[in-house]
Parts: structure tokens; C-alpha cells; sequence
């Protein structure tokens, strides 16, 4: 079991239902990718933000504002301290 299992499965317990990570930070909006606890344990492994091409035709990471991120949602760096 690799030790990012390990971790997501203690968050579960501790009664997390999503982990998120930071994206990109652009000015000072902080874009997240979050995850489902349930979709990480799936899968066994992190699953990445997805790679979308914006209208301007340049490449990068989809994520979402701090507002549409979830209640119950442990960062993905504070994890190692559960």
C-alpha cells in the first residue's frame, strides 16, 4: 500500500470527503483540483487535474476557486500530519 493510501485512508476516518491541491495561482485567485477520498481509494493513486485548452490556445490545469471548494476537504499537503 503506498504511503498516499495510507494517509487518504486516516483522512477518511477522520471524516474528510475530499482532498484538494493547488493548481495555479494566477494574480491572486488560487485555482484547486479537488478530489473525492472515495475516487483516490478507487483508482490507488492520485488522479491529476485535467489539461485543458483555454480560448486564448494556450495549455495548462483546469481547477476551481476557493469558494466551490467543498466543506470536509483536507489539503493534499496536509495530509502527512494526520
Amino acid at each position: 500500500m503506498s504511503k498516499l493510501i495510507e494517509q487518504v485512508t486516516k483522512a477518511k476516518a477522520s471524516g474528510y470527503l475530499y482532498i484538494s491541491s493547488v493548481v495555479k495561482n494566477l494574480y491572486v485567485t488560487t485555482y484547486y483540483h479537488v478530489v473525492s477520498i472515495e475516487d483516490v481509494l478507487k483508482a490507488g493513486k492520485w488522479i491529476p487535474a485535467q489539461r485543458v485548452q483555454f480560448g486564448n490556445g494556450a495549455w495548462g490545469r483546469q481547477g476551481v476557486t476557493s469558494i466551490h471548494v467543498p466543506d470536509k476537504c483536507i489539503s493534499r499537503s496536509r495530509l502527512r500530519f494526520l
